[in-house]
């Protein structure tokens, strides 16, 4: 037993150590000196942008839902179903957009009327199992993080649904799309996608929670909308150091917070700082 133990504590400070060397390292790297330039330069081309810096962001946003769940392993099977829920949506999103490009038609319309009905379903959804099952878990302080989060989701909701009835009003007088309502649907969608993320980020073990908002606000959103979704590639060269450090602290915290850390939540926390170093190697050029 004396030897299993020292062998576990062997391995445990083994990953940590490699962790506490990432950061270490990273932080020198990438930290401007007391000239104001750069120690590692932050350059990449757009090949390298968009052909494996995207991809690897991309898989690091999915990866996180993954983690999500396996600290979160009593309420899995309610957060697999409602990602379910949310792809229904989306996908008729998306089908919505491609209908609903250029002319108000009788398929734009038809498609308008199916994405209201999906998203009511996801509202009903969202009061049948979310919500009640916040009012047994959640303590008073996150009670009122989740009512601010129930009632951004449900204005940004109720907002989407005045848009599309305004497109099929339009259509009775015209057949083109209004480009400027079209980008604002867009953007709506957008922000109920970072609200469905808080809202099952709440379902996340209690003493983890903070970390969990914390790496999805500094961290999840701004590769999605900036960098996934915007493409814009001066901000990763211009926020590189502080959403390094944010993923960084948010694994080594996980792995501390969790004493014994399960196979399973270990390796996807080393699949996505694999991927992250992979970025790092690309994007930090002697």
């Amino acid at each position: 037993r004396s030897l299993q133990l020292m062998r576990f504590l062997l391995i445990l400070m083994g990953v940590r150590l490699k962790l506490l060397f990432t950061l270490f390292i990273s932080f020198f790297i990438i930290a401007p000196n007391s000239h104001g330039y750069m120690v590692g330069r932050v350059r990449f081309t757009e090949q390298d942008f968009y052909r494996h810096i995207i991809p690897q962001l991309k898989s690091i946003s999915n990866d996180f839902q993954t983690i999500l769940k396996t600290y979160a392993e009593t309420e899995e099977e309610l957060i697999n179903l409602g990602f379910q829920q949310k792809r229904i949506v989306w996908d008729r999103y998306e089908s919505y957009l491609e209908k609903c490009h250029a002319e108000i038609n009788e398929d734009c319309l038809t498609e308008i009327k199916k994405l209201e009905a999906d998203l009511r379903r996801f509202e009903s959804f969202l009061d049948r199992e979310i919500y009640q099952k916040f009012k047994r878990i959640l303590n008073q302080f996150d009670i009122d993080q989740y009512f601010r989060i129930q009632f951004d989701l449900m204005s940004i909701v109720i907002q989407i649904h005045n848009k599309l009835q305004a497109i099929k009003l339009k259509g009775i007088f015209a057949t083109t799309v209004n480009q400027d309502a079209r980008k604002e649907i867009e953007h709506l969608f957008y922000q109920l996608d970072h609200q469905i993320g808080a809202l099952y980020i709440e379902l996340s073990p209690e003493d983890k929670r903070q970390d969990f908002r914390k790496v999805y606000t500094s961290f999840i959103i701004p590769i999605r909308d900036k960098l996934i979704i915007g493409k814009y590639q001066d901000y990763l060269k211009e926020n590189l150091k502080e959403l390094n450090l944010t993923w960084n602290e948010f694994n080594m915290v996980l792995l501390k917070k969790s004493g014994e850390t399960s196979k399973k939540q270990e390796s996807i926390l080393n699949v996505v700082q694999n991927r992250w170093n992979s970025i790092l190697r690309v994007v930090m050029q002697p």
